[in-house]
């Protein structure tokens, strides 16, 4: 053999293997050296296996080693579609499975679990339809990649990487260890998080025909599953059912303390045709100590109208940061007012829900309530930070509603129902969402000789705590807060988290039986 071909083998099987490639015995039993001497016959052009074999065992042995060899060494199980069979196959060669109703998905996740707990899972370009639900074994931290050669090709969502689809048929859903648990027990479990990467592939529940109209369970539910997701194509299409709650929950419980997942260039396809039964649906749920999606899309192609669609729950115990996602619609398709909102908060804790950094929103046309960004209904509010969001992003009042314009100095002026009797009349609120207080301004106006008029401020603050300020006047006036005002509702207790200031409520009353005085407060913030 000359130097060109022993350099070409010394390269391609390492210093250990080349010794038995010269020798008589080049054909052994480790099939993964047939298929690298087959791969070296290509290269170099030379017939080294001398040896009569099965020549059609070995074709079909290096067809499959073909579709896991280059780039995916990493890979521990290699799944792949060829002439519509499917594969699994480990990273030793050995074939995992040939076809199944889960596309062999549901066999590669247990041969992996079951020989080294965690790992990565490759999953050629193809599209992988599931029949059957697919439950992931993993119990305990186990560190999970899921990658495929990109996700789908949607127009005007992304490009087309390869196109590796997962699809979801009805009845089948995709099940974490815990959540298929907890519906095995009836009984709420909490095993420790799995931490899976998700990533270049797509995943697509296909809900034609009569659709997930009968299943009253989430279709995926990723429950105490750290997730991931990196260049991912999510796609809910077709009838489903409100009792669900949600479609893809990808991801979702406190997750584990002080890990923030992070979502790069993930897209959000929905055609909702149909909701059956009562309730708000969500499209994707996610929930976790705290998260951060950057870049990537949501595309709205929904029929259905009324008002139980809502597009995103977006749900962590601290912050939920949305960077650089656009919307993208049909105003051919999508009814008007078909949505409760695009956005829902189900987080009942006092903290900023969603920071929105460059977030696009759609028309107003399309929200049944007239507000982007809702809480649910079981929810008293929601508070939002917004820098450089496209279209005006519309949030009710407070107290349901509450947000923080970044960089912007806000004028809000309110009236103040004015009580009889010594009794206060309703409250009236101000945004104060983490606000500085550059001045507030109290006009009264129309008291009449002989009364005087209270007006109560409180001052709310993120953890619960409640500062109060009275002040009287027994004639029309206007009215500015001094530094010393400010001063005595300023609140920052140590050793404790920061709170931040939330919202003002305030009630004005007359001492008299009947009034004309009308009480209104101006708040200049930033």
């Amino acid at each position: 053999m000359d130097e060109r071909r022993r350099k070409a083998l010394k390269t391609l099987l390492g210093v250990g293997a080349i010794s038995s490639l010269l020798g008589a015995s080049i054909l052994t039993t480790d099939l993964l050296t047939r298929r690298r001497v087959e791969v070296i016959e290509q290269i170099i052009n030379k017939t080294i296996v001398q040896q009569p074999i099965n020549q059609t065992q070995v074709t079909e042995q290096v067809q499959q080693y073909n579709t896991y060899t280059t780039n995916y060494w990493d890979s521990d199980v290699v799944i792949y579609t060829q002439n519509g069979n499917y594969y699994a196959v480990s990273h030793d060669g050995t074939t995992i499975c040939t076809s199944s109703p889960t596309s062999c998905i549901q066999e590669a996740m247990n041969y992996l679990y079951k020989t080294k707990g965690g790992g990565k899972i490759f999953i050629k370009s193809g599209y992988y339809n599931v029949y059957e639900t697919i439950v992931l074994p993993w119990d305990d931290a186990y560190n999970v990649a899921i990658e495929g050669e990109g996700p789908y090709n949607a127009s005007n969502l992304t490009t087309n990487m390869g196109n590796t689809t997962i699809v979801l048929r009805p009845p089948a859903q995709i099940l974490s260890y815990n959540a298929w648990l907890n519906q095995q027990t009836g009984t709420t479990n909490y095993l420790p998080y799995p931490m899976l990467f998700i990533r270049n592939l797509g995943i697509v529940v296909a809900g034609g025909g009569a659709g997930y109209t009968n299943v009253t369970t989430p279709v995926v539910q990723l429950y105490r599953v750290w997730c991931e997701l990196e260049n991912v194509y999510l796609n809910a299409v077709g009838y489903f059912n409100a009792q669900q709650g949600f479609i893809l929950g990808m991801c979702y419980g406190e997750g584990p303390p002080g890990v923030a997942p992070v979502w790069k260039n993930v897209y959000l396809d929905e055609g909702i045709w149909g909701i059956t039964g009562s309730g708000i649906l969500r499209v994707l749920y996610h929930r976790s100590e705290g998260f951060i999606w950057e870049g990537g899309g949501v595309s709205l192609l929904h029929t259905v109208s009324g008002n139980q669609l809502a597009i995103l729950d977006l749900d962590a115990m601290n912050t939920a940061v949305l960077n650089s996602i656009d919307v993208f619609w049909d105003s051919s398709v999508v009814p008007n007012n078909s949505m409760y909102a695009y956005i829902v908060n189900s987080n009942g804790y006092n903290v900023i829900h969603y920071r929105l950094i460059g977030v696009e929103m759609p028309p107003k046309q399309f929200l049944y309530n007239g507000y982007h960004i809702m809480p649910l209904p079981t929810v008293n509010n929601v508070n939002v930070e917004l820098t450089s969001t496209t279209y005006p992003t519309l949030i009710p009042p407070p107290p349901q509603g509450f947000v923080r314009y970044v960089g912007l100095i806000r004028n809000q002026s309110v009236s103040v129902p004015v009580g009889t009797g010594g009794s206060y009349g309703s409250p009236a609120y101000v945004d104060l969402l983490m606000a500085v207080i550059y001045a507030i301004i109290i006009n009264v106006s129309n008291v009449a000789s002989g009364e005087t008029i209270t007006v109560n401020l409180s001052f709310y603050y993120s953890d619960g705590t409640v500062k109060t300020l009275t002040k009287q006047f027994t004639s029309s006036t206007t009215y500015q807060l001094t530094p010393s005002d400010i001063a005595s509702i300023a609140y920052f207790p140590s050793g404790a988290i920061e709170p931040f200031l939330w919202y003002l409520q305030i009630q004005a009353s007359s001492n008299l039986s009947s009034t004309s005085a009308s009480v209104t407060v101006q708040a200049i913030t930033m």
